[in-house]
């Protein structure tokens, strides 16, 4: 059995490039085009954020970060009512 350096730590040998960076992840990334962005932001607080990343063809925590990016909310509202609708409702109690 090889002995080992006191201060090397002990690493799967398949790992070793990744924690002594001779290996990187491959760059997986997409870039935002001006009209995924213009959809995102027609989508968004209208549909739920998994309908917007389906539609958009990305992953939910994508269009999140670039919702927050952007200053959006992808929150949506519920029952489909329209925040005049709530305004009148509450004017009649």
């Amino acid at each position: 059995m090889p002995r080992r350096n006191a201060q090397e730590p002990s690493l799967n040998p398949r790992f070793k490039g990744f924690y002594t960076g001779v290996l990187r992840m491959p760059e997986s990334r997409r870039t935002w085009k001006a009209d995924d962005i213009a959809k995102l932001k027609a989508m968004a607080g209208k549909e739920p954020g998994a309908r917007i990343a389906a539609e958009l063809g990305r992953t939910l925590g994508a269009v999140a970060v670039e919702a927050s990016r952007q200053g959006l909310s992808l929150r949506s509202r519920r029952g489909g009512q329209s925040s005049e609708s709530s305004v009148k409702n509450a004017d009649d109690r």
